[in-house]
């Protein structure tokens, strides 16, 4: 580690002794628009990759995924309980084997979205970005939810994951406005990816 990380890193964690642990800003929310409840997004895979579901001997491959995407790795142990049967998507490249997509359709609910379906850990093999693969399984799971007849679906996210919000957007999920900073985190997001900042048309 260089000498300079090192001595930012000790600092950090003095400031963090005397000062706290800063909290983690809220995650951002997203919903899938009632007006959409009847028109599940199309589900396109290219060649060469194949949709599927999970089963228990991918947990290596679906773990080796997340790190190459740079991403923390879920508790399956805890999601588990609450993912929809049918509902564990992954896409595998049938050449090597790997799996380089994955996200899954939960029931998950919370105080702000009550017997809600829950879209989570949406995860793309950097080395197989730019085939839309990302949009494919974030279709399957979005239907998954549809089919299972939520009236309330929504998901959670990170500022910085921009192409994942991304796909969000163009496939027609909304902002959630639930707190006034969002308003702000939001207008900075639309602008890092050209999109049209519309608050006044999201949902709160």
């Amino acid at each position: 580690m260089r000498a300079d990380v090192f001595v930012k890193k000790v600092a950090r964690r003095v400031v963090w002794a005397v000062k706290g642990q800063p909290k983690p800003p809220d995650l951002l929310e997203l919903v899938w628009p009632e007006t959409e409840l009847m028109a599940p997004p199309e589900i396109v895979v290219p060649d060469g990759y194949r949709l599927r579901q999970f089963e228990e001997k991918d947990r290596q491959k679906y773990f080796d995924l997340f790190v190459a995407a740079d991403m923390e790795k879920p508790s399956l142990e805890y999601w588990s309980k609450h993912i929809l049967p049918g509902g564990f998507f992954v896409i595998e490249h049938q050449t090597s084997g790997d799996l380089v997509a994955a996200c899954f359709a939960s029931h998950h609910s919370t105080s702000r979205h009550s017997q809600a379906g829950n879209f989570g850990w949406l995860a793309v093999d950097p080395r197989h970005r730019g085939l839309k693969l990302g949009q494919a399984i974030s279709a399957a799971v979005t239907s998954r939810l549809i089919s299972a007849g939520y009236r309330r679906i929504y998901l959670e996210t990170h500022d910085h994951r921009l192409p994942a919000i991304s796909i969000y957007l163009k496939m027609g999920w909304i902002p959630l406005l639930y707190l006034p900073e969002m308003n702000i985190r939001w207008a900075e997001i639309c602008k890092k990816l050209n999109w049209p900042y519309t608050p006044e048309s999201w949902s709160k």
